[in-house]
């Protein structure tokens, strides 16, 4: 039987040695006492204790190897420990030093290739003989002994400077070079980042190369080539040729805009070449420049090339201007509101994922898939796991939220009854990751309330996954939907090396995206709404708030507005002279066409419609303020309303912060608001947001000015002036994109000049007065703020 041949086994088992403690008994059989088991025990038994014996050899091995390269370890601690500081020492001091190398070396590797530049003179008296002479001084024989010595100085300094340099920055490469190529932030990668961080990841090596071409065409080709400048032009030529088709194929920068601009150069310097190239065979021989046409001088081909650079020049920096407006519009990428770039993704080198989305299979699927096809879209190169596309075994999940810098947990209906989800949730909880809550916001996809999610949660996680924590509402209407990813794209930065100690927030930007602050009305519009709307009155004055010069309320109890412009009570003072238009607002929410107040809104809304006043819905989805969905008011709205087609135009969406800001945004649209002149440049991302917010207040002001101020006939010629002035300004604006703080000038210099006229002749109230001040004072500001920030650039 086999117990009873495990007994007689284990009875003649020797005793355990003491070899190695804590190993069970089985694992110290010597090898002699096993083979004498041999001949009586089964095939499997036989097997197991081969591959106990084998593991327990390699354990040997494994400490005796760790034991003999400990002690060397603790003996040069000391010394490991010196190390370690100039190491640390090396790496905060290198971009400092990559820095200044980058300046200073194509200047100091010119100077010392120049003591290779010797020109040669013949006599009258040996017109056979020539000597040569050092060009930067023709004291110096380039056949004396004192000119050896200084050749043998600029070989030392030749290795440090032209040659040492780029071999330095080729080094720093290849050594972090893994780290660049998977987006992982070490200490060296982080250090080297003035080399590599503007390029592709493919092309992370181009800086060295583009150094040596500079060096080469200013400094190695004055190398071998004395008395021949034609051939150190035409070196210089053949090199800037094939750096242009590398540039074409290559395109190694991250933005396009700098590759087109890489490829401007490249183009003016190939034509300054072929000028330089002309001339100097014109000026040897009179009879191969009467050749192509341009006389016995270089004084015609000087002219044509001079003419023909400048033209070239132009339209290239104009069709860059263009290009860089069509890359900023069209391109969707996150930017930094700080500089209007886009965001440098980094990774630790511990992580694998900059993102794990965690979600229920039922209620989240499409939408966690959404949201990282759109990350990774609107943040080229970010590394974010789903599990249908990136789940190799379900058994790694929690292998893999270890290695993912933060955790977005999708809150759906039944996120945390699903058995994978809660194993995710408590990983993340029990390693501290940091999280970011996401939450579906329709109840008809799977929404659910934050409140209604924390009761799903069990008790032991709340505080972990909620405490300190807000739920971004996720949204399938464009313009919300791209504040959500705001949001999480904010999160994620912060959760990488590059941002997670040194900034607490993060404000990024869409190109175009929609904003309140670049918006403004072309004619004043009058807000008429129902006393018998419960809330109107206060979302409306919010929105009115944000155009004061723009919109006026009324109830409808009050009096028409008349064409002189008199209006009672709460209606904001508008010019008489302007034309303005009267909209009727619809709030609507749980308790709206409900109660007794239902009948008198019904019959508000009859009247308004009757009078053919435009009717703007405003639907609430914050459920804090009575939001509801929209079939709720299908029911309550009365019918003849209802068939009276009051619904068919969409109702805008009023959310709760921050998604609030792009209501309002949409509601002005709604009303007839537009992007302004002075900001469409900043939309288009090629403004600081500085200058576009300063730009949006002066263009505000001058418009107040002219709609507050008095409206007689001499007025009228001072505020054509104020307008000629503008959109003089705004005209140079719209030019001047390599230079806003230089087109800003202009139009705060207008705006100043024609305020003072105005207020001058006393022809403007004092409220115009001051706004018009204001406006110009901000402008002012943004100038210098633009100007400042130019120079630090």
């Amino acid at each position: 039987m086999p117990s009873a041949v495990r007994q007689r086994f284990s009875s003649q088992l020797p005793p355990q040695r003491s070899g190695v403690s804590g190993r069970s008994p089985s694992l110290s059989v010597a090898s002699s006492d096993a083979e004498a088991l041999g001949p009586s025990e089964s095939l499997g038994q036989r097997v197991r204790r081969q591959a106990r014996q084998l593991s327990f050899r390699a354990a040997q091995r494994r400490g005796s190897r760790a034991s003999r390269q400990q002690a060397p370890r603790e003996q040069s601690s000391p010394g490991g420990a010196a190390v370690e500081v100039l190491r640390r020492g090396l790496l905060r001091s290198l971009p400092l030093t990559l820095f200044v190398s980058f300046v200073v070396v194509p200047s100091t590797s010119e100077r010392i290739l120049s003591s290779f530049n010797c020109v040669e003179f013949r006599t009258a008296d040996a017109p056979a003989e020539a000597r040569a002479y050092l060009a930067d001084d023709l004291s110096l024989d380039c056949s004396s002994a004192e000119y050896a010595e200084v050749r043998t100085w600029a070989y030392a300094f030749l290795a440090v400077w032209p040659v040492g340099v780029p071999v330095l920055y080729v080094l720093l490469l290849l050594a972090a070079k893994r780290a660049i190529r998977d987006n992982r932030s070490t200490a060296l990668s982080r250090a080297s980042s003035f080399l590599w961080s503007e390029y592709e990841q493919r092309s992370f090596w181009w800086e060295p190369l583009d150094l040596l071409r500079r060096l080469t065409i200013t400094g190695f080709v004055l190398i071998g080539t004395q008395g021949s400048p034609q051939l150190r032009v035409l070196i210089a030529l053949l090199v800037t040729i094939l750096f242009i088709t590398m540039q074409f194929l290559l395109s190694p920068f991250r933005r396009p805009l700098d590759d087109r601009m890489m490829m401007l150069g490249h183009v003016c310097l190939l034509v300054i070449l072929i000028a330089a190239l002309v001339i100097n065979v014109c000026n040897l021989s009179a009879d191969t420049c009467e050749t192509f046409g341009m006389g016995s001088t270089s004084y015609l081909p000087a002219l044509v090339f001079v003419i023909f650079g400048t033209v070239m020049l132009v339209a290239g920096v104009l069709l860059l201007v263009w290009a860089a407006g069509r890359y900023a519009s069209a391109l969707p990428t996150l930017r930094l509101v700080e500089n209007g770039l886009e965001p440098p993704l980094t990774i630790a080198q511990a992580n694998k994922w900059h993102l794990f989305v965690s979600h229920v299979w039922a209620t989240g699927q499409d939408q966690a898939a959404n949201i990282k096809r759109a990350l990774q879209v609107t943040l080229p190169g970010s590394r974010i796991f789903l599990d249908v596309d990136d789940l190799e075994d379900i058994g790694a999940l929690e292998s893999e939220i270890g290695q993912s810098a933060l955790v977005l947990m999708f809150l759906s209906k039944g996120y945390f009854t699903s058995r994978n989800c809660l194993r995710e949730i408590r990983c993340a909880v029990q390693r501290r990751k940091p999280i970011v809550l996401v939450r579906e916001a329709n109840e008809a996809k799977g929404g659910l309330t934050l409140e209604d999610s924390w009761h799903e949660c069990p008790e032991e996680l709340r505080e972990g996954v909620f405490d300190g924590r807000h739920a971004i509402d996720w949204h399938r209407i464009a313009d919300f939907q791209k504040m959500s990813l705001k949001l999480i794209a904010e999160q994620l930065l912060l959760a990488s090396p590059q941002y997670a100690s040194t900034h607490n927030a993060l404000p990024l930007y869409f190109p175009g995206e929609m904003s309140v602050d670049m918006l403004s009305f072309d004619q004043p519009v009058c807000l008429r709404f129902s006393l018998h709307n419960a809330g109107a009155g206060s979302v409306i004055e919010e929105l009115a708030s944000r155009f004061r010069h723009s919109l006026s309320v009324a109830p409808c109890s009050e009096a028409p507005l008349s064409e002189s412009g008199s209006e009672s009570g709460a209606a904001s003072s508008l010019t008489s002279a302007t034309p303005r238009r009267e909209v009727f607002m619809l709030y609507l929410r749980s308790g709206t066409f409900v109660g007794d107040e239902a009948h008198g809104l019904a019959a508000d809304l009859r009247s308004a419609r009757a009078a053919c006043m435009h009717v703007l819905a405003i639907h609430e989805n914050d459920p804090a303020q009575g939001g509801c969905a929209f079939s709720h008011f299908l029911t309550t709205t009365p019918e003849d309303l209802v068939e009276g087609g009051l619904y068919t135009s969409l109702a805008v969406a009023l959310h709760a912060a921050p998604h609030r800001e792009i209501s309002i945004a949409l509601a002005a649209k709604a009303l007839g608001a537009s992007k302004r002149k002075g900001v469409r440049l900043a939309a288009a991302g090629r403004l600081s947001a500085a200058a576009a917010k300063t730009a949006s207040m002066l263009a505000s002001s001058m418009r107040a000015s002219r709609e507050q101020g008095s409206v007689r006939g001499s007025t009228s010629a001072s505020r054509s002036s104020v307008r000629r002035s503008s959109r003089a300004s705004d005209g140079e604006q719209e030019a001047e994109d390599t230079a806003p703080g230089g087109s800003l000038l202009h139009l705060a210099l207008a705006a100043r000049h024609s305020a003072t006229r105005v207020v001058s002749r006393g022809r403007a109230e004092p409220g115009s007065a001051a706004a018009a001040a204001h406006g110009v004072h901000a402008m002012e500001e943004g100038v210098r703020t633009t100007k400042f920030r130019a120079r630090l650039r």
